[in-house]
C-alpha cells in the first residue's frame, strides 16, 4: 500500500508529480462534497464529545431533552465501514493543540493498523477481515447500539504548524 491509492483507486492528480493544483482541489472538493474527506482543526476546547460522541441539548418549543449525537470521527468510520470498496480521509489540522489524550479517548488504541476491522490483502488487492480486530462500547451509546470498530479504509492525516516549537 502507498500514499498513491490512499483516496481513491482510479489515475489521479497525485500519481503525477507535476500535479495541477486546480485539478487536486476540484478532486478535494468532490470527495468533501461525497462525504468521504472530512477536514477538522484541533483547537483547546476540542472534545471527545464533538469528535467520537457526546450528550448534546435537544431543544422542542415545548420541552429540552437530551440525545446522544455522533462526532465527526464517528460519522467517517461508520460511512467508511458501511462502504470498504472505497477510502475515506478524516484530515486533522493542528493536531498538537487539542489534548489527544481526551479527545481519542479509548479509540486511540483502536487506530492502529493491526486493531483495525479490515486491512489490505496485497494479493487480492483488497480490503479483508482483521482476525485480530478490536472493537468497543462507547462510553455513551454503551449496548444500545452495535460495538465501535476502525475501518481498515480509513486514513487520518495529522498536521501541524512547523512554527510552532511547544510539541
Amino acid at each position: 500500500r502507498d500514499a498513491k491509492g490512499a483516496v481513491t483507486p482510479k489515475t489521479t492528480w497525485f500519481e503525477n508529480e507535476d500535479a495541477d493544483r486546480t485539478l487536486a482541489l476540484k478532486e478535494f472538493n468532490a470527495l468533501k462534497s461525497a462525504d468521504r474527506v472530512v477536514f477538522t482543526t484541533f483547537h483547546q476546547s476540542m472534545s471527545y464529545e464533538d469528535f467520537v460522541e457526546g450528550i448534546k441539548p435537544s431543544l422542542t418549543s415545548t420541552s429540552v431533552g437530551y440525545i446522544i449525537e455522533d462526532g465527526f470521527f464517528k460519522q467517517i468510520s461508520n460511512k467508511a465501514s458501511k462502504d470498504p470498496k472505497n477510502n475515506y480521509v478524516l484530515i486533522i489540522d493542528e493536531i498538537n493543540r487539542g489534548n489527544i489524550a481526551n479527545i481519542f479517548g479509548e479509540l486511540i488504541t483502536l487506530i492502529e493498523d493491526d486493531k483495525r476491522t479490515t486491512i489490505w490483502d496485497e494479493k487480492a488487492l483488497k480490503y479483508v477481515d482483521n482476525p485480530e480486530s478490536i472493537t468497543v462500547w462507547l462510553p455513551y451509546t454503551k449496548k444500545k447500539g452495535p460495538e465501535f470498530c476502525v475501518p481498515g479504509n480509513l486514513y487520518i492525516i495529522g498536521t501541524m504548524n512547523t512554527a510552532d516549537r511547544s510539541v
